[in-house]
């Protein structure tokens, strides 16, 4: 049940679907009674602090006050109205979370669980890309979302392009990035659940396999 992507422009903060082969359009979805298909809806983040300044030396930086409205908007978008959500899966970066939790709230019922998964965190290294330890994410999002999956140093890697130590052609970031992508992307089909959201980054959904998209900020 590998799906293939195509967008779904709509007014709103907008996301892509990835699914089985559909025509696009702003309210067009796959058919949910067709047995084994999975749909995920690629969502980037809001706008975080480092978007609004234009500064990447922010570390992990959280929502500016448009971004966290934007975020809340996503809830009314009629895609996701159309399609319930059963998994919301994020980036735990703090801005991919804080959208999460805004567009996904727990206070609506039946609401979608939100795992965070450090896979898909941003690809790049510069401390805009770097979130906290663990502890940090557990102390903001307590019950709000699972961190179960991250671990400790979860924000250690290295950017695309990058040689590893000792400076081996064959080791490094793209390497590492496409591993890690080949992983998340493998999860999210075993997943259950028939529809996903994935909340991430730019860099994230431009190098996904078999599904570069260039969303812009927020899609």
């Amino acid at each position: 049940r590998r799906p293939r992507p195509f967008i779904l422009p709509t007014g709103m903060p907008q996301a892509a679907a990835h699914a089985p082969a559909a025509p696009a359009g702003p309210h067009i979805l796959p058919d949910p009674g067709v047995q084994g298909e999975q749909v995920v809806f690629f969502i980037r983040h809001a706008e975080a602090e480092h978007n609004a300044q234009a500064d990447y030396t922010i570390r992990d930086p959280p929502l500016t006050a448009r971004g966290a409205h934007q975020a809340e908007q996503l809830a009314k978008h009629p895609l996701l109205r159309a399609q319930p959500v059963e998994l919301v899966v994020s980036s735990p970066l703090r801005r991919a979370l804080q959208t999460a939790v805004r567009a996904f709230p727990r206070t609506q019922a039946g609401a979608a669980p939100i795992v965070a998964h450090p896979d898909a965190q941003e690809v790049g290294d510069d401390p805009s890309d770097t979130g906290w330890g663990r502890a940090t994410l557990v102390a903001e999002f307590g019950p709000a979302a699972d961190l179960g999956l991250v671990p400790e140093h979860y924000h250690r890697k290295r950017a695309p392009g990058k040689p590893a130590r000792g400076g081996d052609p064959e080791e490094d970031g793209r390497k590492a990035l496409r591993a890690r992508l080949d992983r998340l992307s493998a999860w999210l089909q075993a997943r259950p659940e028939r529809t996903i959201a994935l909340v991430a980054h730019h860099g994230v959904f431009g190098h996904l396999p078999g599904a570069p998209l260039e969303l812009a900020h927020p899609e």
